[in-house]
């Protein structure tokens, strides 16, 4: 119900506020697509392989630090900003 409300809401907004949502959306996107990826077992895999001493909370602190990297990264190129 919630989510109705959300959407009639967005829908009888203005411009400015339509393009605000629809830019911290494609940002929650590219946060969430990098967590996925680094929570599949295999980036583990590929981190434990890179850094031989990553280990238990190690390997967390790895894939965090890659995330969070990797965010900043591809959010500041030319190419996510003009989507």
């Amino acid at each position: 119900m919630d989510l109705l409300k959300a959407v009639a809401k967005v829908t009888n907004a203005d411009e400015k506020s339509k393009k605000y949502i629809v830019h911290e959306t494609k940002y929650a996107a590219l946060a969430t697509v990098l967590l996925m990826i680094f929570l599949i077992p295999w980036s583990g895999d590929l981190i434990r392989n890179t850094f031989p001493m990553a280990k238990g909370p190690m390997l967390w602190a790895y894939k965090g630090m890659f995330c969070f990297v990797l965010y900043f990264i591809i959010q500041k190129t030319e190419w996510f900003q003009n989507l």
